[in-house]
């Protein structure tokens, strides 16, 4: 409850914002599924568009709620998943959840602000596709292990048990890229044992636990694909070009920076406590062990096909990284770089719970969880910065950029706004607002509708009486200051209380 209070205060200041606009607000229903991830994709629309529409409140008053709540419900149980991984089935663990619960406040902001991406804490899109899909990833994992190491007892599995699992793994399987994958091979590695077992012993049964809940996944990973977004990742992959020597050394030069010595806070615990395990005689030690490592070539095999994938978007990298003016490939992308992380991190929390729950010599044991959380606390330390959640002075510009526009073209003029916080409401330069913002060559110019149509559609849905913009009315920038003057000059009112009390209901 403490924790969820703690995400809710830093939501206190949420706002639609960017793709939240573009893809959900601007978009129709048909066409919301933009990347197949069908379940948090309709979550989204109906949180962020469908429930303030249906009560006739202002999309950006709802964002506390559609933005906010929402995000700080997901992060405290994701957090509480954190701890299962480390405790699942050593009950007398749970009294050290406490401190995973703690740790992992700072490892989660950490590794999100890490990635250089605010728009992961900024927009439910980002949100529902790299942040939401771990809620069903985690128990399905969980729950395959278990049953794996024959702890849930794989003989007694009901229709029940299998029918959660498939629905965990299709739910898993429209996640997104990196959980798709990971979960697809992680299974079909765990069928390729079980055929093995089966040849060596005629009485071995083919698990059902492992071979329904892969069928699942596929059929998910096969609809989720056919999605736009998708569709145009597809078109990409070929291999004309990608057996050319150089390009195959390029790419597992920066394969090998970017997936593992970036990832040496994770990698060296969990290897060292691998390492532990094998020479331990804990029950099931090698199943164990074996477990990890097909979670571990599932994430291998993943960033190896997106060798195929093409180049990535250049928005993707930030212009100052090293690796920008080489093949973009696709592994350079930092939300990518976000998904392992939390999958290794989970596995070292499995691990973890693991060793402590070997009968070791005291010292040696707490030599090794030391050992375990100075790593990740140098990794907290060099990455955790206080992340504004959500900030006031967005909130601010974004309300008075909205009334200034409804201000404007309620009387059929053109409406003159701040060129310095447009870029607060949707992207400068990605065909929303106009390059000229970025470079300041925006003076004397005039940007009509039918050339970045985004936030005159945006105006037209989220305030009483824009449904019509007449069509010779466009949007004028000029600096904060002049644009401030103009609006008082025409006659437009803000008041100080407006300012503080953001109540985009007032904006009619």
């Amino acid at each position: 409850m403490i924790i969820c209070i703690y995400f809710i205060y830093q939501y206190k200041y949420a706002v639609v914002i960017w793709d939240d606009i573009r893809d959900i607000i601007v978009r129709a229903p048909k066409d919301t599924y933009t990347h197949g991830r069908y379940f948090t994709e309709t979550f989204a629309f109906i949180f962020i568009k469908i429930i303030p529409k249906m009560f006739n409140i202002p999309v950006q008053n709802y964002a506390f709620i559609s933005e906010g709540l929402t995000k700080s419900v997901f992060l405290t149980f994701i957090i509480y998943l954190f701890g299962k991984c480390f405790s699942y089935k050593n009950k007398y663990l749970n009294s050290y959840n406490l401190i995973i619960y703690i740790i992992s406040i700072f490892v989660l902001i950490s590794l999100m602000s890490a990635c250089n991406n605010y728009l992961i804490f900024e927009t439910m899109q980002f949100f529902c596709g790299y942040i939401i899909p771990l809620v069903f990833f985690i128990p399905l994992w969980l729950k395959i292990s278990d049953y794996y190491l024959c702890w849930g007892g794989v003989n007694t599995l009901s229709k029940k048990d299998i029918l959660k699992l498939c629905i965990l793994a299709f739910l898993t399987g429209m996640g997104n890229e990196i959980f798709a994958g990971v979960t697809s091979i992680l299974l079909f590695l765990l069928f390729l044992e079980n055929i093995i077992l089966k040849i060596k012993n005629n009485n071995e049964k083919i698990n059902s636990y492992v071979y329904l809940p892969l069928i699942f996944c596929l059929i998910s990973v096969f609809f989720s694909s056919k999605a736009v977004g998708t569709q145009a990742l597809i078109d990409n992959w070929g291999i004309t070009w990608y057996f050319n020597i150089n390009s195959i050394l390029i790419f597992l030069k920066i394969l090998i920076k970017i997936v593992f010595i970036k990832n040496l806070f994770l990698w060296l615990p969990s290897v060292i406590g691998l390492i532990i395990l094998k020479f331990s005689n804990i029950e099931n030690k090698n199943k164990i062990i074996r477990y990890i490592i097909y979670t571990y070539l599932g994430l291998l095999f993943f960033y190896i096909s997106l060798y195929f994938l093409g180049e990535t978007y250049p928005y993707y990298i930030d212009k100052e990284d090293e690796y920008y003016m080489f093949p973009r490939f696709w592994f350079l992308y930092s939300m990518l770089l976000l998904n392992l992380r939390f999958i290794l991190y989970i596995s070292l929390l499995y691990i973890t719970g693991n060793i402590i729950n070997l009968k070791l010599n005291k010292e040696l044991k707490i030599t090794l969880i030391l050992a375990i959380i100075f790593s990740l606390l140098s990794f907290i330390f060099h990455s955790y910065d206080n992340v504004n959640f959500s900030d006031v002075n967005k909130k601010r510009n974004i309300y008075i950029t909205d009334k200034m526009a409804v201000f404007y073209f309620k009387q059929g003029k053109n409406a003159i706004l701040p060129a310095e916080t447009a870029n607060d409401i949707i992207s400068a330069g990605d065909g929303d607002f106009p390059f000229d913002l970025i470079f300041g060559k925006y003076e004397n110019k005039i940007y009509y509708e039918n050339e970045y149509p985004i936030y005159f559609k945006y105006l037209k849905q989220c305030y009483l009486g824009m449904s019509e913009i007449p069509d010779k009315s466009g949007i004028i920038f000029k600096p904060t200051e002049e644009a401030m003057n103009d609006f008082y000059n025409n006659g437009g009112i803000l008041e100080p209380e407006e300012l503080t009390d953001l109540n985009f209901g007032l904006i009619k």
